[in-house]
């Protein structure tokens, strides 16, 4: 593995862990500190706070994720998803109570497209197999 490639790798871990942290905090302290949280919104929390745990245990390499949820071991598949985390924050602007949810749901977002350009950039041998000749 190139020192570039290396360097990628870890740019893209260290970004996948801070997505989920992120998830995993503001999913509890939305938890903590609304008290009578609506139903809908307390369930997309419960999500938020699935998804964070998710990305971690696929960043620690668990064979049962990397089984069931496959996708997210390519880099755009784990961009896509957090692409998607992040558009479950965003709710909207009006409300100055949840400005800064959809704001940390803007910079996922913006961490989901930075994942893929890095992982198909930098990574080019993972991404794009070589070409199979049929015999």
């Amino acid at each position: 593995m190139a020192c570039s490639e290396h360097k990628a790798n870890i740019f893209i871990k260290f970004i996948s862990v801070l997505v989920a942290v992120a998830l995993i905090v503001l999913g509890v302290l939305k938890f903590y500190f609304t008290p009578n949280i609506p139903t809908l919104i307390g369930i997309w929390t419960v999500y938020w706070i699935i998804f964070g745990l998710l990305l971690i245990l696929v960043e620690l390499n668990v064979k049962l994720i990397k089984e069931y949820f496959g996708f997210m071991i390519e880099y755009c598949g784990k961009g896509m998803f957090i692409i998607f985390c992040g558009t479950l924050m965003i709710d909207n602007f009006v409300d100055s109570h949840i400005i800064h949810e959809s704001i940390v749901g803007l910079l996922i977002i913006f961490a989901g497209f930075l994942i893929i350009i890095v992982g198909y950039s930098a990574l080019p041998s993972q991404n794009f197999p070589p070409p199979q000749v049929p015999v």
